[in-house]
């Protein structure tokens, strides 16, 4: 999305066990989402710009210290206006990255404040029944499914889900029955307003 010419803010709303940030060498929970909606820090304080050699505009928004009532804090109003601080601010993309569909009902908030849902599925990993019913309940608060995402995808592997939707998640949600699946929110506008939000893009 970033290599479009997309300027592209990834925020970190897995309230549970976050993992974005260690792909970026970053500690999500010392400052972030949670810290902003608190009052503790601005939100161009909170947001970290993303160097991936690149010299595209990314950013991410941390998890922040996590909270015990995630659910809540994202279906608050103070969540949704951060999202349309960051449209504000200039973010063409904002991807959100959600704790698993089945364990928690935390994803099925995020998803109805959202355009879209990527759906993704791990081969071998994510049980194809997981997968059917993390897209029933998706569909239950009609969120539009908009694309698909197979990780670790092998010429072994590569027919295991067939054409189905699904998005799979790690073995750090372990449950009664099996790997869990996730879903991850994709928000975008053409908004091209300014605000003090902007400075994360120079």
């Amino acid at each position: 999305l970033a290599a479009s010419g997309a300027r592209v803010v990834i925020v970190s709303a897995d309230l549970r066990r976050p993992r974005i940030g260690s792909m970026f060498g970053i500690d999500e929970t010392a400052t972030g989402l949670t810290s902003v909606l608190l009052g503790e820090v601005p939100l161009a304080e909170a947001l970290r710009p993303l160097d991936i050699g690149t010299g595209l505009d990314m950013a991410l928004l941390p998890t922040g210290p996590l909270p015990g009532n995630a659910p809540a804090i994202l279906g608050s109003e103070a969540f949704a206006e951060i999202l349309t601080r960051l449209e504000e601010a200039g973010a063409d993309i904002i991807l959100i990255d959600t704790a698993p569909v089945l364990p928690v009902s935390d994803t099925l908030v995020v998803a109805q404040q959202v355009d879209g849902v990527v759906v993704t599925a791990v081969p071998e990993l994510t049980k194809k029944s997981n997968l059917a019913e993390a897209v029933r309940r998706l569909r239950a608060v009609e969120v539009e499914i908009v694309g698909v995402v197979m990780n670790g995808v092998t010429k072994e592997t590569g027919n295991y889900y067939g054409y189905g939707y699904g998005y799979g998640y790690s073995d750090g949600y372990r449950h009664d029955f099996g790997h869990p699946t996730e879903a991850e929110g994709l928000s975008s506008s053409p908004d091209d307003k300014t605000s003090p939000d902007q400075a994360v893009f120079g």
